[in-house]
């Protein structure tokens, strides 16, 4: 009957404002045809407005009970019904006041006002073929039903038939539009729902990758930096023991304070994670090429404590290199920055460490060089190699990670019992 009759407590705005529509509509024009009434006191103007009150008693309780309640069994499954809604109860106070309305008619011409009214409250019917016969049949007994009360001198005009039939027109065109708005309304509800769905999982999807990434980093500095050094350490107090059971107290002194310095070394770069989330390989004032020669140098230096292995470095950098606080005529290649000379420490450092460790080797090459932009690494040695079919270890794995990220290569030639070479390239 009215909109309140076939939409849902979860309605949209725009079906709560046209069932808001209907109700105002039928009440001001049952006021009008009421007022009309008492005013003229035409014959039979008591039982017209006895059944003008009943007519909008019945709307009314229509109204308010064709809406499910929480105590209301499940409204129907037809997929013409809306959710909460019992098309039943709809039509019977529907065909009720439309009764009363017929009586109206009867009673009174002034009955016929109503009429437009009743165009939207059958429209609002679930079955949309129902609503419009309805629509056809009210706006025929509207056109026809003042035919009753003519007289000779008032004859019923063509304007009085057609007028409800415009207005049944008109009202059909209004409610057609209105359900098209609706449904395109909740298309774009649902439209937005699922873009606000996929925006949340994107953002969770960003932020676990970002997380994945900020803990490979964190894996990977600390892979480079304090686990490097605290295994360096280690293996400096196994050769300490060594040299304290050789009773060779002077290597014993050298040994305990390559571990000394390592330490401390081990406590800067904690120090300088947590601070700063990623430990500096050089002061920011130094020449980059100069401190990588240097960092080089002592981590050869470390592991040749720690080593039976002859460990050999190899630079060929740019001629500021030659020592640090010594000027010197700069070459024709670009300078190092400082990032890129710091990836290649690190790389240096894991790659050493894992050919001291695991290599068994008699010598180990380290060779740094600078060609057309390019930092080039490479550490060779002629240990055991990498078994056929072994997967590549963690320190393997967070080399080609770290040189990747800075836009570099990496490179393992292997072969069981010819050694390793692992090449690295980096922009300069």
């Amino acid at each position: 009957m009215s909109a309140a009759m076939t939409v849902p407590r979860s309605e949209s705005r725009l079906a709560a404002g046209v069932r808001w529509f209907v109700h105002l509509l039928l009440y001001g024009l049952s006021g009008i045809v009421g007022l009309l009434l008492l005013a003229r006191s035409e014959p039979g103007a008591g039982p017209a407005v006895a059944v003008l009150v009943l007519l909008v008693s019945v709307y009314s309780l229509g109204a308010r009970f064709s809406v499910e309640r929480p105590q209301d069994p499940a409204p129907s499954a037809s997929p013409q019904s809306l959710t909460g809604v019992h098309p039943r109860r709809s039509l019977l106070t529907l065909l009720l006041t439309l009764a009363l309305w017929l009586v109206l008619c009867v009673l009174t011409p002034q009955g016929v006002w109503i009429a437009f009214a009743l165009f939207f409250a059958v429209l609002m019917l679930p079955s949309r073929i129902l609503g419009i016969t309805l629509l056809f049949l009210v706006a025929l007994v509207a056109g026809f039903a003042p035919a009753l009360h003519t007289t000779e001198t008032a004859v019923l005009g063509p304007g009085q038939v057609l007028g409800p039939f415009i207005g049944a027109l008109v009202a059909l065109g209004i409610m057609s539009t209105l359900r098209t708005l609706q449904k395109e309304i909740a298309v774009r509800e649902l439209i937005t729902r699922e873009l606000r769905t996929t925006r949340a999982q994107l953002a969770r999807t960003e932020r676990d990758a970002g997380i994945a990434q900020e803990r490979e980093r964190i894996a990977r500095d600390l892979h480079d930096t304090v686990a490097q050094s605290t295994i360096s350490i280690s293996m400096l107090l196994e050769s300490a023991q060594r040299a304290a059971a050789d009773s060779d107290t002077a290597r014993l002194g050298e040994l305990l304070e390559s571990a000394l310095d390592m330490t401390r070394q081990t406590t800067r770069q904690t120090r300088q994670f947590v601070d700063a989330g990623a430990p500096s390989a050089a002061p920011v004032d130094e020449d980059p090429a100069a401190v990588l020669r240097l960092e080089l140098q002592q981590l050869v230096d470390q592991h040749q404590l720690t080593t039976s292995a002859r460990i050999v470095l190899r630079c060929d950098l740019s001629a500021s290199d030659s020592a640090p606080g010594i000027s010197a005529e700069p070459d024709a290649r670009p300078a190092i920055r400082q990032s890129a000379a710091q990836t290649l420490v690190r790389v240096a450092a894991s790659l050493l460490a894992n050919a001291v460790q695991h290599a068994r080797a008699d010598t180990i090459v380290v060779t740094v060089g600078q060609h057309e932009g390019e930092l080039m690494l490479d550490v060779v040695d002629d240990g055991a190699g990498i078994p056929t079919g072994r997967d590549e270890g963690f320190g393997l794995r967070t080399v080609r990670a770290r040189v990747k990220s800075a836009g570099g290569t990496a490179t393992v030639e292997t072969a069981p019992g010819h050694g390793t070479a692992v090449s690295v390239t980096v922009p300069a």
